[in-house]
């Protein structure tokens, strides 16, 4: 039988006293989800915009786009250890920890949105990602992700570093400064339900406290909380049902 811990909280957060941790990803989070307020462009600021274009190399020791999508795909060893080309294929209106990346400006944001050719770019980039977490894109118009061949290690890989959580994160974020809110919201939907196939446990909290107060809307926030809990009564179900016909079983065996 699989093994579960003995109670999974909620992930709707209730009015209650946060911890440090708790309290500073509900201010990241907010002041995402409002556009972060005060935080003006740098017209001059133009390097994501120039990435995306192939006019520039990634930094540091990185590559022109194209080049990274067609060499880097499936190169697992180099996209786990390389802390350098995240920040340029998902890059966030924050400074993350490449000091050689730019915070995204919203002038460029537009003009990738804007670019057909851009926008395929950027959804070559979440393709790479997500074969290196074990998924595939199924569905390039709604954004609909399912296991990949590779899952069982990649998945394994997943949970134990922790750090790709953080890049999730940021995957997340970027998409919706690139209008692919729809996207958030598939890859929320398959990680939970992996969480009931009792797969992505350790990614739990990343879940409750970044991947799903990214998403911008309070009520489609509200249907994947909803969702949570259609999954859990099913899981519930399913495992009253399977102890039933054990019992069944058992029983049968003594009269016999």
């Amino acid at each position: 039988s699989l093994s579960r811990p003995q109670r999974i909280p909620p992930i709707n957060p209730r009015p209650r006293r946060f911890s440090s941790p708790e309290m500073s990803a509900s201010h990241d989070v907010e002041r995402y989800r409002q556009g972060y307020p005060g935080l003006q462009d740098n017209p001059e600021a133009d390097r994501n915009l120039m990435f995306y274009q192939g006019k520039i190399k990634s930094e540091p020791m990185g590559d022109l786009i194209d080049n990274i999508h067609k060499e880097w795909h499936g190169d697992y060893k180099r996209l786990e250890i390389h802390h350098g080309y995240i920040q340029w294929l998902f890059p966030i209106r924050e400074m993350g920890m490449n000091w050689d990346s730019q915070p995204l400006q919203k002038f460029e944001a537009n003009k990738i949105k804007a670019s057909p050719e851009l926008m395929e770019r950027f959804i070559r980039s979440y393709r790479l990602m997500l074969d290196f977490y074990g998924m595939v894109l199924e569905n390039e118009s709604t954004g609909k992700i399912k296991r990949g061949s590779n899952y069982r290690d990649r998945y394994d890989n997943l949970e134990n570093r922790a750090h790709n959580w953080l890049r999730i994160t940021r995957i997340l974020k970027c998409m919706g400064e690139l209008g692919l809110e729809h996207y958030k919201i598939k890859f929320i939907r398959h990680v939970l339900r992996e969480f009931w196939e009792n797969e992505l446990r350790q990614c739990f909290q990343s879940l409750k406290n970044y991947w799903i107060p990214v998403i911008k809307s309070k009520d489609e926030r509200e249907k994947i909380y909803a969702y949570f809990e259609e999954l859990r009564a099913r899981n519930e179900e399913k495992g009253e049902t399977k102890g039933k016909k054990e019992n069944g079983q058992q029983s049968g065996k003594e009269q016999s």
